[in-house]
């Protein structure tokens, strides 16, 4: 079937047990997403647990020997938000297998619907033979199925979801996100980011403001834009209000992007923490061995690297930057992400200064020094105690 759909010029989605697992979603979402894919090829595995709405008819090239198998598969594109009839096709020839596997499955449904359900009479199941029983056959399947199949009750379409689909209609792949919050007012507030030029943002967005008040609120910016929000949102500078987001899309390319800055960002903190606690091992040791004016830059750069650390959670960390500025360190400690004591230790006196410090008041407070820079490194993420 892929190869005639090849040469027909049909792209076509490949679900089988041989796919990868990460590879399985991709042709999934490809089916859904991509106008130009009109055909999920699948084996069995795809016959239960997938929601392919998007797919108005079903055919069955094979027939399984279980009839529930043969629901199952229907099931796919005719459940809950289905808006369209499905039409299902099931390929049967004369005198094949799938010939005589549709008299199994015949009377393995009579036998169920008496088993289960009580319905007719067990002793009276027929076994007819021929073309005019196997047509027989085929039209008692089908509408087996059909009256034991619960009515759909009546579908009520969310109006963001409805405007969701129509945006996704028109720009497709380029539909980055849509959410939805409830706001303080009670109406739905609708974002959608869109991977496009601003003048088309600027375009939906008048699209938008002429639709009335009788539809959610509806707000477009591009992927940019998008972007320098994520990052004030972490920094705490901006904070989304109404309640939690409800996504009503998202593409894989975004998920995906965020995951691999995620892991990028992590992997970049992990190395400033490091960084840290290794100046601040540094810093103990040359302190037991009688050297405290080798301390002061040592346990400064500790806190620069720690607060680097931070500032990678959050996204303020310049690419470039391998430590935090004093101005970045103090920035911290006025939004209170760092105790005072953090500029105490960027400012401390200068070598020759710690180098006079014989007293056991001055061994102290070198303690304190340790442990306080101890406690900033394990506040941003460090492992140093």
């Amino acid at each position: 079937v892929r190869e005639l759909a090849g040469e027909m010029g049909v792209e076509a989605a490949w679900h089988t047990g041989s796919v990868p697992q990460q590879r399985r979603r991709a042709e999934i979402n490809r089916f859904k997403m991509d106008p130009r894919c009109r055909l999920f090829l699948s084996t069995d595995s795809g016959s239960v647990g997938l929601n392919l709405q998007v797919a108005n008819a079903v055919v069955n090239v094979d027939l399984p020997w279980n009839p529930a198998k043969l629901e199952q598969r229907i099931a796919r594109a005719w459940r809950k938000g289905q808006m369209r009839p499905v039409t299902v096709v099931n390929l049967i020839a004369e005198n094949t297998i799938e010939h005589g596997m549709l008299h199994l499955l015949g009377a393995k449904q009579a036998l169920a619907d008496g088993v289960l359900d009580g319905q007719g009479d067990l002793a009276a199941i027929k076994m007819p033979s021929g073309r005019a029983a196997m047509i027989e056959r085929m039209q008692a399947l089908m509408s087996a199925g059909e009256k034991h199949r619960p009515a759909m009750p009546p579908i009520v379409v969310p109006p963001e979801a409805v405007i969701a689909a129509d945006i996704r209609k028109r720009h497709g792949e380029r539909v980055l996100l849509i959410e939805a919050r409830q706001g303080s007012d009670g109406r739905i507030h609708m974002l959608a980011v869109l991977d496009v030029e601003r003048g088309r943002v600027a375009s939906e967005a008048r699209r938008s403001a002429s639709a009335g008040e009788h539809v959610p609120a509806m707000e477009f910016i591009d992927r940019a834009t998008w972007d320098v929000l994520q990052r004030l949102q972490a920094s705490g500078l901006v904070q989304f209000t109404g309640g939690a987001p409800r996504v009503l899309h998202q593409s894989d390319a975004l998920a995906e992007r965020d995951g691999a800055a995620a892991r990028i960002a992590a992997a970049r903190a992990t190395e400033l923490r490091g960084l840290a606690d290794r100046q601040l091992r540094k810093a103990r040791v040359l302190a037991a061995g009688g050297f405290p004016e080798e301390l002061a830059p040592l346990l400064a750069s500790a806190i620069t690297h720690a607060a680097a650390a931070r500032l990678v959670a959050t996204g303020e960390l310049p690419p470039e930057a391998g430590a935090a500025t004093r101005e970045q360190v103090r920035d911290l400690v006025e939004r209170e992400e760092l105790p005072q004591v953090a500029l105490s230790i960027l400012s401390l006196p200068e070598p020759e200064a710690l180098a006079s410090a014989k007293t056991n008041a001055d061994v102290a407070d070198l303690e304190q020094l340790l442990k306080a820079t101890a406690e900033i490194v394990a506040a941003c993420g460090g492992g140093a105690k």
